[in-house]
């Protein structure tokens, strides 16, 4: 065990340096937190890409900005930077950790470098991407040790012996307590909704090709009791006066009696709560009883329009379930929105079309559209057999790069998205 310190956690920015809007906690830090404090440590959180006064742009005049991206990451005068100075100044961490996502992995290992030339001891990364590939990561001069797998139950260890530490899932997911929200640097200028995040479950029983969450957590889906995601739910509404909450699972409602659990407990509490979710695994029951509950939106992959783009994601849904799930939430006056992604390998521009016709036909309360990228760790990119690759590039490019949908037809698509949310927010206006 190490000595007690001053653990500064840090989620790097990326949203941020575009002035786009950027909401929510990081939750993976939050938790693991909760585990340092438990072990005496003095624990703060710094979500560098926290943002929610920032722009919120259309998907197609963000693309305009993303130049603004490139230069803050290779500058050193750029705001995020000389507020982290602050922070860690104020604050005087002896550790740091860091989360590495892939299209964040640049910027993190930025923050590593500026944090180690201020004479921070040591240095551990961890998060997806060093979950899939700490290999990478642990090639960067500035990064000591890292975490590949759920790091509560090993930070300690990374911190004290250094190098690549392989943790093993952590079966009872009960016993990590509620994530440390107190910990959060700038708390009160977290706007209550983004506080009111809270994980129920880890794992996906699914295995759709573009997803690294079975890599991640496995697709055992191991749960929190739901009388104890309830009080948590009580808490922070007692003590952050937090009134809308987002359970943030990977498919909320994939085991039935316990959300119907969930929702008898949340009734009239007079809160609204959302989630995400599939349309294989919602019926009349569930649904009726959800919005009974306070449930005001339920998010689901809609993917795509075509069946066989459909099974190439290995989605294991049909046209027909999310059919079935559109005419429920619609019957029972439930917001809805479809998530789909255009350019999988092997998609066509007439299957493109045919996703287009397909939200026409269900009409989705929103929409949102994100162009296709090949992830470590996902089915896709072992089958596209690709090396590492620049994120930060690679996203921007990813329809040139990786499929047969050129890059005007993306695009069209995303105007599609912004032009559909718009009408829909102003219908609702009416």
């Amino acid at each position: 065990m190490i000595k007690k310190s001053k653990i500064l956690l840090i989620e790097p920015p990326f949203q941020k340096f575009m002035d786009f809007s950027k909401a929510y906690m990081p939750m993976g830090l939050l938790s693991l937190a909760t585990t340092l404090q438990r072990q005496g440590h003095e624990v703060q959180v710094y979500d560098m890409d926290y943002n929610p006064l920032g722009q919120s742009l259309p998907f197609v005049e963000k693309i305009e900005h993303y130049h603004a991206y490139i230069e803050a990451l290779n500058g050193s005068n750029h705001p995020v930077w000389q507020n982290l100075n602050e922070v860690a100044n104020r604050f005087q961490p002896n550790i740091v950790g860091i989360s590495m996502i892939s299209t964040k992995l640049k910027s993190g290992l930025k923050v590593a470098e500026r944090l180690r030339r201020t004479g921070i001891e040591r240095i551990i990364a961890g998060g997806v991407h060093a979950t899939i590939d700490p290999e990478e990561i642990i090639e960067s001069p500035y990064i000591d040790g890292v975490v590949s797998g759920e790091g509560e139950e090993v930070f300690e260890h990374a911190v004290e012996n250094g190098g690549i530490v392989k943790a093993p899932a952590i079966l009872d997911i009960n016993k990590l307590g509620w994530i440390a929200r107190d910990s959060l640097v700038n708390l009160s200028q977290y706007d209550p909704k983004d506080l009111g995040m809270v994980m129920s479950s880890r794992g996906c029983p699914y295995s759709c090709n573009f997803c690294s969450s079975p890599t991640l957590w496995g697709q055992t889906v191991r749960n929190r009791e739901i009388s104890d995601v309830v009080a948590e739910i009580e808490d922070v509404h007692d003590r952050y006066g937090v009134n809308e909450f987002y359970i943030i699972d990977d498919t909320f409602t994939v085991k039935k009696s316990r959300v119907l659990e969930f929702c008898e407990r949340m009734k009239n509490k007079g809160l609204t709560w959302s989630c995400l979710t599939r349309v294989n695994v919602v019926d009349k029951e569930v649904v009726h009883t959800m919005k009974e509950s306070g449930c005001h939106l339920v998010k689901v992959g809609l993917e795509s329009g075509s069946e066989r783009v459909l099974k190439l994601m290995n989605k294991r849904i049909k046209k027909e379930d999310t059919r079935n799930a559109a005419r429920l939430f619609r019957e029972n006056g439930l917001d809805w929105m479809a998530y789909f992604i255009v350019g999988v390998p092997g998609e066509t521009i007439e299957e493109v079309d045919e996703t287009i016709a397909f939200i026409e036909e269900i009409k989705p309360t929103f929409i949102s559209f994100s162009n296709f990228t090949p992830y470590p760790g996902t089915e896709f990119y072992r089958e596209m057999g690709l090396g590492r690759i620049e994120y930060h590039r690679f996203n921007h490019h990813s329809a040139e790069q990786t499929g047969q949908i050129p890059i005007e037809k993306i695009l069209d698509v995303a105007k599609f998205a912004d032009d559909y949310n718009q009408n829909s927010k102003e219908e609702s206006k009416r």
